[in-house]
């Protein structure tokens, strides 16, 4: 029987609450190869949102965004992404690793982190929390 790339995508890397953005590396240790990569870019099954970063059609566009500014959704927008409750904001708050040169951008609000940029998209919950904790105020 076969399978189409997307439907393999879904069933292999796409869990709840995932932005449906993949790095070359997770797609690699799905088991695709560059060839098949290459394919479903042009097919339109992903498309390639920043360097090494594969976005499908249905990707969260603030993740998109944030790897296209050379970061990962943190902070706020993490908390955001992940359901918490979060005070307004019409800002997109990005996560860089200390020494990274993410790309200037308005309406984007850039924290550097003392720490490697995680392997996925988005900082896992419990970065996005610290990340609030060390740079917002109770009244912000």
């Amino acid at each position: 029987m076969w399978i189409s790339t997307r439907d393999r995508l879904c069933r292999i890397l796409v869990p709840m609450n995932s932005p449906e953005v993949f790095s070359y590396r997770q797609l690699h240790a799905a088991g695709y190869t560059r060839a098949q990569i290459e394919r479903s870019l042009r097919e339109g099954i992903i498309q390639r949102s920043a360097r090494g970063w594969y976005a499908s059609p249905l990707a969260d566009p603030t993740v998109v965004r944030a790897l296209e500014v050379k970061g990962h959704l943190g902070c706020l927008s993490g908390c955001r992404f992940y359901g918490v409750w979060t005070p307004p904001t019409n800002k997109l708050h990005v996560v860089y690793e200390a020494g990274d040169r993410p790309l200037p951008a308005s309406g984007v609000l850039f924290h550097a982190a003392n720490q490697p940029s995680p392997q996925q998209a988005v900082w896992p919950l419990r970065d996005c929390l610290d990340h609030v904790l060390h740079r917002h105020s109770t009244e912000e």
